[in-house]
């Protein structure tokens, strides 16, 4: 999950190279959320899916978020599971790493409690660069 403006190298810039950065890897899901509308990524939109597995605008609530990893990640799981990401103890984040990247650290406390419950791993960036660098050393 990354903030679509970021200081230095922007979240879709950044998104683009964690993509190359795959080399015969787990394919990452990255969620963009960005304060800016979806016109945003207007200029994109023909890459937008190879990027991109989804696109939040601020402010985002818990539902939107689960919403968005659940659509996410619906090819992994398959079209016939059903979870339910509301019980109380669920783990829909279990045995999964999470990098947040936000140049707002209180954004990225907020975001790291939220999947650190839901039993995510998580990695932290402040920017671009440094989630690059998470994603070339993880």
């Amino acid at each position: 999950m990354l903030e679509g403006r970021l200081p230095g190298l922007d979240g879709w810039e950044t998104s683009k190279k964690v993509r190359g950065q795959q080399n015969g890897g787990k394919t990452p899901i990255i969620v963009m959320i960005s304060a800016h509308n979806r016109s945003f990524l207007s200029k994109n939109v023909e890459d937008r899916g190879r990027v991109l597995n989804g696109f939040l605008t601020k402010p985002v609530t818990l539902t939107m978020l689960l919403d968005a990893v659940a659509d996410a990640t619906a090819h992994i799981q398959g079209p016939n599971v059903d979870v339910d990401v509301f019980s109380e103890g669920a783990e829909t984040l279990a045995g999964n790493t999470v990098l947040i990247v936000d140049d707002n650290q209180m954004h990225r406390e907020v975001a790291k409690e939220f999947m650190v419950r839901n039993g995510a791993k998580i990695l932290t960036a402040s920017g671009g660069y440094e989630a690059i660098s998470k994603v070339q050393n993880h």
